[in-house]
């Protein structure tokens, strides 16, 4: 199956900028690839660890942060 996973909806967002520095904070990085409109971020040296999705839907206003639990 799939591993489990945890999403969080922020309403009335215009930047995601604080998103991507709280990731920045826990060690993350942004990888080169996406997951169709999602930026991925994982942690350096741990290609099996959790990763997160972290998505901006400009037209709506709201922002997707997702982690995905892959221990």
């Amino acid at each position: 199956g799939y591993s489990p996973s945890n999403t969080i909806f922020f309403k009335g967002v215009t930047s995601i900028e604080s998103l991507e520095n709280y990731l920045k904070k826990l060690g993350y990085i942004r990888e080169r690839r996406n997951m169709g409109e999602k930026a991925i971020w994982s942690k350096p040296g741990q290609p099996n660890g959790d990763i997160f999705y972290l998505y901006l839907n400009r037209a709506t206003g709201e922002a997707e942060l997702t982690k995905v639990i892959n221990n």
